[in-house]
Formats: C-alpha cells, structure tokens, sequence
C-alpha cells in the first residue's frame, strides 16, 4: 500500500507491528501455562495470610517413610510458642511431581493459638512437607 505522507506509513506500520505481537502472545501464553503446571504438581497447602508485624512461630520438617503399597498417614500439632495468635500456616509438599502427600488441618488454625494438620500420602509414597507458621503476639 501507498500512503499519501510518511507519518501515515509509520503509523500503519506500528498499528500492524501491534496486531502481530499481540497475535503471538495470545498463541503461546497458553503453552507457557500448560509448561508450568506440568512442572509443578505440588499439594501445598496454605491457609491465611501474613500481615505487618507477624514473624515465624514454628518451622518444621515433616518426614515419614513409605511403606510398600501402604498409605501413610501423620498427626501433628504445632503450637507455636503457645502464647502467639497463628495468622498463616503454609504446609509445602517438597514432592513436585504429582506423587506427594496430602496436608488437611483438622482443629486449631488460624485466629488460634495451635494447630493440627493430618498429612496423608499416596499408596506406595512417603510424606515430605515443610511447615511454617506465622503469627502475632496478643
């Protein structure tokens, strides 16, 4: 095409440039998306959220070995230091292909003073979480 001045082809020329970025962002953001949740197949669980002032009551490894064609199950109750108001509770699965356990809280939990969290692994696999919980003094 023919434009009659040159800030008329510069202008066609970024509204085209435009049209095409844009036309490629839209064809591969999905295949980022799909790429990462492929790679990271956690089951954290987190409950609550940080705010100004909390500071890190209990940190925790929780460990247990599988047992073959078993499922393991773990119990545990987490009190920080007995006194602090629990404001988040992150319980992160340190297995990130999709073969980790399963962490539910059971009593306690946030706006308490403790909580209690039931860790459940797959058949055949074993239970590898790291715990944080975050609070306030009241």
């Amino acid at each position: 095409m023919i434009y009659d001045s040159p800030e008329e082809t510069i202008t066609m020329f970024f509204k085209y440039f435009i049209l095409f970025v844009l036309a490629v962002y839209v064809t591969a953001a999905p295949n980022f998306e799909t790429k990462f949740d492929d790679e990271n197949k956690s089951h954290d669980l987190i409950v609550g959220y940080r705010v100004p002032g909390d500071w890190l009551l209990e940190k925790d490894d929780v460990l247990r070995e599988k047992q073959f064609l078993q499922v393991v199950t773990l119990t545990k109750t987490f009190t920080g230091n007995g006194k602090s108001v629990i404001t988040q509770i992150k319980a992160l699965d340190q297995k990130t292909n999709g073969n980790g356990a399963y962490a539910t809280v059971i009593s306690g939990g946030v706006d308490q003073s403790y909580v209690t969290i039931k860790f459940k692994s797959q058949r055949n696999h074993g239970i590898r979480f790291k715990v944080e919980i975050y609070g306030q003094n009241q």
